[in-house]
């Protein structure tokens, strides 16, 4: 059975900069007047990699309370030069909509850092792929050539993918893994097929 609790003790705005690496901190900074509340209770637990389950009101800062830690992870990456030509994070969204949404609210900030914030020295450039029904055969081979290293998909898509030998090395190492309106898929088959999909990473 599940060892559930609840996250109680938000950390404070200072001890929450410290824990970012300088560029990704520097552009919350000139972005944000302080973090939220759910921001300062969920950040450090996904930093520890804890498994979570977020609610929180709509203009409460889900989005990046989730993509933070990640863009963070990624830009260390790029400044060590260890971003690697794979797939580190996998956005699961059961709406096509909103993986395009999702899609444009990232490029946008890691652009932004990697403009302003980043070092000449830091290497290449962090990439989002998006991957539905609706994405051309074309640009699903440039991602087995060029693997994003944030793949926003969707159940379906997802089945599909980690199926085909090629693309499966590439899933094969992800770090993590955010499934969006979860409530949606539950009670549901989609529900059922995804969780049989993502244990498939484990194998």
């Amino acid at each position: 059975m599940a060892n559930i609790s609840y996250l109680e003790n938000p950390l404070e705005s200072e001890d929450l900069y410290e824990k970012l690496c300088q560029p990704v901190r520097n552009w919350f900074k000139q972005k944000f007047p302080d973090f939220t509340e759910p921001q300062k209770l969920a950040i450090p637990s996904i930093m520890n990699k804890d498994h979570l389950l977020l609610c929180s009101p709509t203009g409460s800062g889900k989005t990046l309370t989730a993509f933070l830690t990640i863009i963070d992870d990624l830009v260390r990456h790029a400044l060590e030069g260890t971003l690697e030509e794979r797939v580190y994070c996998l956005y699961i969204s059961p709406i096509k909509a909103l993986a395009n949404d999702i899609q444009k609210n990232l490029i946008g900030p890691l652009e932004e850092i990697e403009k302003n914030y980043l070092p000449d020295r830091a290497q290449g450039k962090i990439r989002v792929g998006l991957r539905t029904g609706d994405t051309p055969q074309s640009e699903r081979q440039k991602m087995l050539r060029k693997p994003p290293h944030i793949l926003i998909t969707t159940p379906e898509s997802m089945a599909i993918a980690i199926s085909s030998p090629r693309f499966q090395p590439i899933v094969s190492n992800v770090e993590w893994i955010i499934i969006d309106e979860m409530h949606s898929l539950v009670p549901s088959k989609r529900g059922v097929h995804l969780a049989l999909t993502i244990s498939l990473l484990d194998t």
